[in-house]
């Protein structure tokens, strides 16, 4: 199985189950439900583990029609989007998830890498820039990434304090609610799922709270493990 198949069948499946909420207005802002940061923060981890070259990345991001017409945009919001690269692809992102929404698109697998994907294009770029405001000619869904910055933290000091780069919310999060080292148990289950060694929970298990007690319960020793193996990656 190859890089792409795998994160598409098992990493992004279980990522959206365990982060993907509805869209809403929350703060002001409209939310995509993505939780961007978390598929980044983990998936980045995931590949490091699989001793592959990985980075974070920020910015913004737009989904357009085939018209032309604007769907979902980041563009001169207060928020923004996070995706990584991977070796030599980019943007590869796992966090888009379209079908919460209202309004009848199709399905898109997985983002990796610039082009044509299905029924959608999508461009990258690393200059700033406004959203594209003329209809394409292509006829197809744009998916366009803008990259604003990348994040520059030494992996173990990223895994130590996560909310150097995740939002912490006001109530603390999953830090308060399931301890201090549950997104190092969640890597490393979503590892395990990756290189087949433990079933995704998205099949049976009903709802996310009871999957992520459960991952908070089954690995005590997470961050033993995956500071070993990232130890080992690194060297």
């Amino acid at each position: 199985m190859n890089v792409e198949t795998m994160l598409r069948d098992k990493v992004k499946p279980e990522l959206n189950y365990l982060f993907t909420e509805v869209p809403a207005w929350r703060d002001g802002g409209y939310d995509f439900g993505w939780y961007c940061r978390e598929h980044a923060y983990v998936s980045y981890f995931v590949c490091r583990l699989l001793s592959l070259r990985a980075r974070i990345h920020c910015g913004d991001v737009s989904l357009a029609g085939p018209e032309g017409e604007m769907l979902l945009s980041t563009f001169g919001e207060d928020s923004d989007h996070a995706w990584i690269s991977l070796e030599d692809t980019c943007p590869v992102d796992l966090s888009v998830v379209l079908r919460h929404f209202g309004w009848t698109v199709p399905e898109l697998a997985i983002v990796f890498g610039v082009g044509r994907r299905g029924e959608y294009i999508v461009s990258y770029s690393s200059e700033m820039e406004s959203v594209v405001k003329e209809p394409l000619r292509t006829r197809l869904y744009h998916l366009q990434y803008v990259e604003h910055s990348v994040l520059d933290v030494p992996p173990v000091e990223l895994l130590d304090n996560p909310y150097v780069f995740l939002h912490k919310p006001p109530g603390g999060g999953l830090t308060q609610e399931l301890g201090d080292d549950i997104y190092e148990k969640i890597i490393y289950h979503v590892y395990r799922v990756a290189i087949g060694e433990l079933g995704p929970y998205f099949r049976y298990i009903s709802d996310q709270v009871s999957s992520l007690k459960r991952i908070a319960n089954k690995n005590a020793h997470a961050s033993r493990k995956l500071r070993t193996l990232l130890f080992q990656e690194l060297r």
